[in-house]
């Protein structure tokens, strides 16, 4: 998920969005995005705020630590963006948005994926698409609820 918005991000022009440091923990992942979009990269999220002092953070992590991450973020007073769902509870997510209102910072919820034309679960359900290219370009809107666990081919359970 954390390439899709790095990807994103630099398929912005260079004056709207400014790609200024990757945290990730897991190395292999950080030295290919640190490759692939030449930005420097850092192995704990609070060095790298410390030292880069961003406008704006994403937070895309795995739920359980969205409210840890964007806490600290917004408590500097850097505006966050979080991958959905804002928090694990309801508690935590007006947790964050006191904390948003009592530093002066911007907090939103992203949903990348609710528009990405062939993810894994709607090309499961829909069958093969050729080409992630040929998909329409206009958004359209196919929400998706999960009942139970998936089983998607070729990929294994938790």
């Amino acid at each position: 998920m954390g390439m899709n918005h790095l990807r994103t991000l630099r398929d912005f022009a260079g004056d709207e969005v400014q790609l200024v440091g990757i945290a990730e923990t897991h190395e292999p992942t950080l030295k290919l995005a640190m490759s692939r979009f030449q930005v420097a990269g850092y192995a704990d999220y609070r060095q790298m705020i410390k030292v880069v002092q961003p406008d704006l953070v994403l937070v895309v992590v795995p739920t359980y630590l969205h409210y840890e991450v964007a806490a600290y973020a917004l408590d500097q007073g850097i505006n966050v963006l979080i991958e959905k769902p804002i928090a694990t509870t309801v508690e935590d997510a007006r947790g964050l948005i006191s904390l948003a209102r009592l530093r002066g910072a911007k907090i939103t919820i992203g949903s990348i994926e609710r528009f990405n034309p062939c993810g894994p679960a709607r090309k499961c359900i829909f069958g093969e698409m050729r080409s992630a290219r040929k998909a329409s370009t206009r958004p359209q809107l196919a929400q998706v609820r999960k009942m139970k666990p998936a089983r998607i081919p070729g990929r294994l359970s938790s």
